[in-house]
């Protein structure tokens, strides 16, 4: 199953690969990208991307045919194990998402509070990642798409023994009947 955005959406590409690795090796080559809409299929090596060439005037740039942004802090660890306003105000999250700026972990679209969109319009850091295990993919709320990114500063996602829903213990039975859009 592909990784799904914000919103519960497909991801429009994504890099398949090791889930400790992110499919890259210590050096940073290898791994595979899928680059295209959602009717292509083509997988290309990372190691053939182009180089990366960005533009005073937009908040973008083209890498090997991909959108990636500049909104991006690779040293900046994230916030916590979990959503930050939820872990506060004892609420629950479906999915996790790490701002790619400030590392502030928020919930998904998908979530009842829906944290990281709100983190994304307060702050102005329109770029997430996700922090679930074994996805890797970059959404840029600003333009509204997908776009590359870098290998952020660990860990890449919420501990494996937490669950999904979560936190453990805060899920209310009727969970899947509260979440938005469903």
């Amino acid at each position: 199953m592909r990784p799904r955005g914000p919103a519960g959406r497909y991801a429009s590409w994504v890099r398949v690969g090791a889930f400790g690795s992110g499919g890259r090796g210590a050096s940073g080559a290898g791994g595979w990208s899928h680059l295209g809409g959602p009717g292509l299929r083509r997988l290309r090596p990372w190691s053939h991307m182009t180089a990366i060439v960005f533009s005073p005037t937009v908040d973008r740039c083209v890498a090997g045919g991909a959108n990636m942004t500049n909104h991006l802090d690779p040293e900046v660890p994230p916030s916590g194990p979990g959503c930050v306003e939820c872990l506060a105000s004892g609420g629950w999250w479906l999915h996790l998402r790490r701002c790619g700026e400030c590392g502030h972990i928020g919930c998904c679209d998908n979530s009842p509070s829906q944290h990281a969109t709100a983190h994304a319009n307060s702050s102005g850091h329109p770029v997430i990642r996700s922090f679930e295990p074994g996805e890797d993919w970059f959404w840029n709320y600003r333009t509204n798409e997908y776009v590359e990114g870098p290998r952020l500063a660990p860990p890449q996602h919420h501990p494996l023994d937490q669950p999904v829903p979560g936190p453990a213990g805060r899920v209310p039975a009727n969970w899947q009947e509260l979440l938005v859009g469903s």
